[in-house]
């Protein structure tokens, strides 16, 4: 499989400006796409910390790289995520999903693991 454009559409709306995902609350959000559009969606107390980290981050690391960077130009989405993994770290696992061992989706306290 080859990552590259090759000029066709392919029915995927094409935008070098954003792209969208879908929200912790289900709805739809943009997100900036490009490395200079997420470095302008920063405030500008953390623009220099982005610059830094953009010239050491490994090649293989650099795309899951600026999706987090870019998630962070939401505000209160990455907060929204933290509060969940805390919450799941404190072993509240009401709301999530878990697969189990026939890959069906599970609530999580039903899942692998679970007491």
């Amino acid at each position: 499989m080859t990552d590259h454009d090759d000029g066709q559409d392919h029915g995927v709306r094409v935008d070098p400006d954003v792209w969208t995902t879908t929200g912790p609350d289900g709805r739809e959000i943009e997100l900036p796409s490009t490395i200079a559009a997420v470095r302008a969606a920063l405030p500008e107390e953390q623009r220099a910390a982005y610059d830094a980290e953009l010239e050491t981050v490994p090649g293989p690391r650099l795309t899951r790289w600026l999706v987090m960077r870019a998630l962070e130009t939401v505000p209160g989405l990455t907060e929204a995520d933290e509060a969940v993994v805390a919450r799941l770290r404190a072993g509240d696992y009401s709301g999530a999903v878990a697969v189990n061992e026939r890959g069906e989706i599970v609530p999580a306290d039903d899942g692998p693991g679970a007491a």
